[in-house]
């Protein structure tokens, strides 16, 4: 659990760590980011960019926090602006306009999209005074660039034909048959997958010390 102030210094929140033993937070964030790269911003003030790692809301006069099993790049507009098709979010909101047409004008103000709905999903429309947390997308650019590619199990064979009387003796040919290909090969041709996936050929220069090995 940590402390983390508004960027206006209006309000704390306490944070808990992002669970660990439910299913739907399977995944860390993204990019090796944790949330000591979060900030507590009021969702008016959420960018273009921004990672929503986590949104609040109050409960019996506390102010609680839950995360977002996915954390989702933001894209803040106004909730007029929003190209949702419909979605129960969008409908809730039209619902509430409707019951007092004086509304209407205060939504621009009152309410900001900070997600159109992507498939099933609906729209996520928060209070403009709402605190979000969120990994600011300069943030996010950084550790995007700077974050190794986790190293995962591959398979490369590379593969000639030969004939023979035994296995031992296919092996032998196969290895006679690799180095005298080599001092004539200035790229390979391997055949490259991972557990479940369907190989590729990916076509690799041969080093110099390798040719007439």
């Amino acid at each position: 659990m940590r402390l983390m102030t508004l960027t206006d210094g209006t309000e704390s929140l306490l944070v808990d760590d992002r669970p660990v033993d439910d299913c739907l937070f399977a995944a860390p964030l993204p990019y090796g980011l944790t949330l000591d790269d979060a900030v507590a911003v009021r969702a008016r003030e959420v960018e273009p960019g921004d990672l929503v790692v986590a949104l609040t809301f109050e409960e019996s006069g506390t102010r609680q926090v839950s995360h977002c099993p996915g954390p989702f790049p933001a894209a803040p507009r106004p909730p007029a602006a929003c190209p949702c098709e419909g979605c129960a979010e969008c409908d809730e909101l039209d619902e509430w306009t409707l019951a007092d047409h004086r509304r209407v004008a205060d939504v621009a103000w009152r309410y900001v999209c900070l997600c159109p709905s992507e498939r099933d999903e609906g729209c996520v429309i928060e209070p403009s005074n709402r605190p979000v947390i969120v990994v600011r997308a300069e943030r996010v650019e950084r550790a995007k660039a700077t974050r190794k590619p986790i190293r995962r199990p591959f398979t490369a064979a590379w593969s000639v034909e030969v004939e023979a009387g035994s296995p031992e003796e296919a092996a032998r040919l196969g290895a006679e048959r690799v180095r005298e290909q080599l001092g004539a090969m200035s790229t390979m041709r391997w055949s490259v997958s991972e557990a479940g996936g369907e190989p590729c050929t990916v076509t690799v220069p041969v080093a110099p010390e390798e040719v007439g090995a």
